[in-house]
């Protein structure tokens, strides 16, 4: 299906649209990295924003089980020059596209990302819309609507809702807790591998129940959103 993505600045560039062939919109951002879609399609950082890859051929490899940094997706949209047509790899479970449609997400592919990028660059942060080529006067109102980055407490919908002992280890390890405001799983698995009891509390978490788990050292994850606002994090720490 035809598609549009429209930038708040005025910006239009027409595509092909992939996956459930809906809306998605957000703040723009891009990605240089040759490999790890995957990764970064799940990489709870990324939440909230569409994500311009600049590497021309993106899905080689499909999609496998292993190499998820959260429980699903988390990006709001995925733009590509072009799309692998098929998975060439023997862990592959899905291909690109149709990992997209399992999970009700719309990519746009045929977008030249590398100038892209360099507007990007040159004028700085903005948010994006791409949809069907039909839709555009929808698409005009709908990037309107979008909340603004700036100031947006995303932590909350990014991190662990609850807390979680992510690793146990036997007694006397080190253990380390972990203010999840979107941590990639890979972190917490190398933390693991070293044999550290890794305990994960919430953005909004009790001091009480740190104190209580008598913790060696505390990491505050990375997260997406705008640090500004997150005060009922740093100050208790």
């Amino acid at each position: 299906m035809k598609g549009i993505l429209l930038l708040e600045d005025g910006l239009e560039l027409s595509g092909t649209l992939f996956g459930s062939c809906g809306f998605s919109g957000g703040e723009i951002v891009f990605n240089t990295s040759m490999t790890g879609y995957q990764e970064i399609l799940s990489d709870p950082s990324y939440y909230g924003q569409l994500i311009v890859m600049t590497f021309p051929l993106i899905g080689i490899y499909g999609i496998n089980p292993d190499d998820f940094e959260s429980d699903s997706p988390r990006a709001a949209g995925f733009i590509v020059k072009e799309i692998a047509p098929a998975a060439s790899n023997f862990t592959a479970e899905y291909s690109l596209d149709a990992f997209f449609r399992k999970h009700n997400m719309t990519g746009i592919s045929g977008i030249d990302t590398r100038f892209l990028t360099r507007h990007i660059r040159s004028r700085g942060a903005m948010r994006a819309v791409y949809g069907p080529e039909k839709t555009r006067r929808d698409l005009i109102e709908k990037i309107k609507k979008l909340p603004q980055m700036q100031g947006a407490d995303l932590v909350q919908y990014a991190g662990c809702k609850s807390r979680y002992v992510y690793a146990e280890a036997p007694e006397g390890s080190l253990k380390i807790g972990v203010i999840d405001c979107g941590i990639k799983t890979n972190i917490l698995r190398l933390l693991a591998q070293d044999g550290i009891k890794v305990i994960c509390y919430p953005p909004r978490f009790a001091i009480e129940e740190i104190s209580n788990d008598n913790i060696h050292g505390l990491l505050l994850s990375n997260g997406p959103g705008d640090p500004e606002p997150l005060n009922y994090i740093y100050e208790p720490v």
